[in-house]
Order: C-alpha cells, then structure tokens, then sequence
C-alpha cells in the first residue's frame, strides 16, 4: 500500500537523488524553504511498504501585480514507472500536495515540457485523474541565424525601452495586450487588469536587453505594437513577448514586429531564438513560420495543467 510522508530536513539530498534527471533540485527546494515559498512539510515522498517509489515538493510563489494572491507549483515530480504502485503514487502525491494548499493558493500548477521532462504521457494522464485540467498548451518554434539576410521593418518606426523608458514600455504592453489569444495572458489580463498586467510584463527585463525591448509606431506617432527579445539560455535568445495594439490589427504589422525581433536577435548575438505560442492564437502560430520560426527543430512543448484548491 502507497504512503505519503512529509521528509525531514535531513532527508533533502536523498530525496533529490532519487531521479538523478534532476540535478540542483535539493539546492532548488533548500531555496524554497528558505525564502519561505516551500516548507519541508510540504516536499512528500511516496512510499510502498517504506520503499521511496515516488516524489513531489509543493511551493508557491507570488501571483504578482501587487494582489495578496500566492500560485501553487510542483518542483521534482516523479514515481518509479516500472512498479506496480506508480500510478497511485502519482494520485495520493498530487491529492496530498493539494490538500496542503488548502488556504495557501487558489490552484496549483504543473507543466509539462516534451524538451525537459519524461513520461508526459504518463502524467498528463496522472494530472486528469487526479482534477487537473489543461489550461493552455504552447508550440515552441526555433529561429536560427545562418547569416541570412534580415529586411528591415518598412512601415513603422522602433525605438527602444533603453530611450523611451520603463514607464513608457509598460504603457505601451498595457494598450495592446486587450484582445489577446494567449490564455495565459488573458488569466493575468483579468486578474490584474492592463496597466498592472503592462507594469508587471515590464518588470521581467533582463540586464542588457534594454535596445532589443522594442515599441513600434505608425510615422504619425500611433502606437502600432510591441516585441521583447531576450535572453534564455547561453547563445540562445526569445521573443518574451509581442503584441499588436488592438486598433492596428489585421494590417500586417506582426510580421513587421517580427522582423524587428530577428534583427534584435541578431544585434544581441544569439546564434538562435527559441520561442513558445500558445496553440490556440493560429494568427500568431503562423506568423512564426512566415518569418523564419520553425516548429519542431527542438522538441520544445508546453502543456500547463491546472487544479482549483478549495479554501480551508
């Protein structure tokens, strides 16, 4: 029979090493009990008659905009598929990781990624039994600089938040974002409304990617969008985000924005640019590919799982 217990502070490493796929996840939830985002109350082992046969940490962190709201997350979900308790070590891990959220988060989240994580099958059937639900799905495209030829945007203007500001970057995320076909975004949008949604986006720059932050005009000073290039890994580049404003629609201006992004890309030296749509916006999907975005270069897939916590 599947157990569940809480470890003891002295049991982290051992508890991190029982998937050697995850290196620096003890120095990960370490973190998390520091910061006071996790507890070790809160990071379970699954066990068949004492035998460790599965994982799962539970941490939250702030929903952000300023709201007293914290998410829930899981870090380090995993169960040993070739025994005969797997799939209830997955169910009793997930039910026990939400009954501790009672009172601490509205839901709890886990994604998925077909680049980074085994057995998606396996747990995105797990997440469905045990009450999540899938509330949004991301394609990932590649981009690569092979020295190509890059046109330059011909009908608007780009100035970057390194001239205009924080302040004005912000604004200028908050005016386009309405309308927009990104789950994700929309769940935020609500929550936070434009402005906090816009001051929010904005505050995620990293360090010296101020000239690739980009905001678009028409030549009579209407804002036409936005794209923000930035870093995600060694050499490695991604649109954090784009958006045409709600008024400028339809006229083609997102390829225009993206051949903005490629240039940027290109000017902050990143070999390739790996990027993630969410499946349901197809205008954006296919914008992708017009403009030299590939899917399926990486294995890159996102799948994010959600499940309603009921208050304590």
């Amino acid at each position: 029979m599947v157990t569940i217990r809480a470890v003891d502070e002295s049991e982290l490493e051992a508890f991190a090493a029982l998937d050697a796929t995850t290196p620096g996840l003890a120095t990960t939830i370490r973190e998390l009990w520091a910061e006071g985002s996790g507890r070790p109350a809160w990071t379970l082992v699954a066990e068949d008659e004492g035998v460790p046969v599965g994982r799962a940490a539970l941490f939250t962190e702030e929903l952000g905009c300023g709201l007293p709201i914290r998410e829930g997350r899981l870090a380090g979900l995993w169960v040993k598929r070739e025994t005969e308790s797997a799939t209830a070590a997955a169910q009793r891990l997930l039910d026990r990781a939400t009954e501790l959220a009672s009172g601490e988060t509205p839901f709890i989240e886990r994604r998925l990624n077909a680049e980074l994580h085994h057995d998606i099958g396996f747990w995105q059937a797990a997440l469905l039994d045990a009450g999540f639900s899938l509330f949004q799905e991301k394609q990932g495209f590649v981009w690569t600089d092979a020295g190509q030829a890059l046109p330059a945007p011909t009908r608007l203007s780009f100035r970057p938040r390194s001239e205009i500001g924080a302040e004005a970057y912000a604004a200028a995320m908050a005016a386009s974002i309405p309308g927009t076909l990104d789950r994700n975004d929309r769940f935020y949008l609500d929550a936070c409304g434009a402005e906090g949604w816009g001051r929010e986006m904005a505050g995620a720059l990293e360090a010296g990617d101020e000239d690739a932050w980009q905001v678009a005009r028409e030549p009579d000073g209407t804002l036409a969008g936005y794209v923000a290039v930035g870093a995600f890994d060694e050499g490695v580049g991604t649109i954090a985000h784009i958006g045409v404003a709600p008024n400028r629609r339809g006229r083609g201006y997102v390829d225009e924005l993206m051949r903005a992004a490629n240039r940027a890309a290109r000017a902050r030296g990143y070999r390739s640019v790996l990027s993630d749509v969410d499946v349901d916006n197809s205008p954006m999907l296919a914008a992708m590919e017009r403009n030299g975005h590939r899917p399926g270069v990486r294995p890159w897939h996102v799948w994010a799982y959600r499940r309603e916590v009921a208050p304590r």
